[in-house]
C-alpha cells in the first residue's frame, strides 16, 4: 500500500513539475497534495474544477498508459493531454483542473471509482448489466463487440466457441463475466 501511495503521489506531482508551473520544494507541501489527491471524494465538474485536479484511473500496460522515463505514453496518456487541453478551451486555462492519471489493477477500477479514489475510468471495460448497476459508461469505442479471442501467432485458427474450449481458456479474475 504504501509503494501505491508512492507511486499516486509521483504521478500527482508530474503535471506540476513538467507543466511549467511552480515547483514545490518543501516536502510538507508536496506531502499536503498527494493527501489532497488520495482522498475520497466525488462529484461534479464544477467541484473538479474547483479541486483543481480531475483523477482518471486507468491500467497499466503498453498500449493504455506507462512511462517511458519521466514521459507518459499510451492512449490514456494522449486522450488525457486532449480532455485537458478542450477543459482549458471551455472553462479557461486558468480555472481548467489538471488531470492527473492514476494507475491501478483493473479489479481496482470500478471500486476506485465507487469509492471516490478517481473521477473517471479509462481501462477498456466490457459494458455489462451488472456494470451498468454500479458505473455510467460513455458510448463504447467498438460497439457490437462482446469480447475478443486474442491468441498468438502459433496458436490453432479459432472459429468457435467450441474450438475455443478444446483449446483451453484462461481468463483474469477482473474477467467481465
Amino acid at each position: 500500500m504504501r509503494f501505491l501511495s508512492t507511486v499516486i503521489g509521483l504521478l500527482t506531482l508530474l503535471p506540476v513539475l513538467f507543466s511549467g508551473g511552480p515547483v514545490l520544494a518543501a516536502s510538507g507541501q508536496q506531502d499536503e497534495i498527494i493527501a489532497h489527491a488520495n482522498e475520497p471524494w466525488s462529484g461534479d465538474l464544477d467541484g473538479i474544477t474547483k479541486r483543481r485536479f480531475l483523477r482518471i484511473l486507468t491500467v497499466h500496460n503498453p498500449l493504455f498508459f506507462s512511462f517511458d522515463g519521466s514521459k507518459q505514453k499510451g492512449m490514456v496518456a494522449e486522450l488525457a493531454k486532449l480532455f485537458e487541453d478542450h477543459l482549458a478551451e471551455e472553462i479557461g486555462r486558468v480555472r481548467s483542473p489538471t488531470i492527473v492519471v492514476i494507475p491501478v489493477g483493473r479489479d481496482e477500477l470500478i471500486p476506485g471509482l465507487i469509492n471516490g479514489r478517481g473521477d473517471i475510468v479509462m481501462g477498456n471495460l466490457t459494458i455489462t448489466p451488472a456494470r451498468q448497476n454500479l458505473v455510467d459508461f460513455g458510448p463504447p469505442l467498438h460497439p457490437n463487440v462482446d469480447d475478443l479471442v486474442i491468441t498468438g501467432s502459433a496458436a490453432k485458427s479459432i472459429g468457435s466457441f467450441g474450438d475455443l474450449l478444446e483449446t483451453g481458456l484462461y481468463a483474469r479474475k477482473s474477467r467481465s463475466y
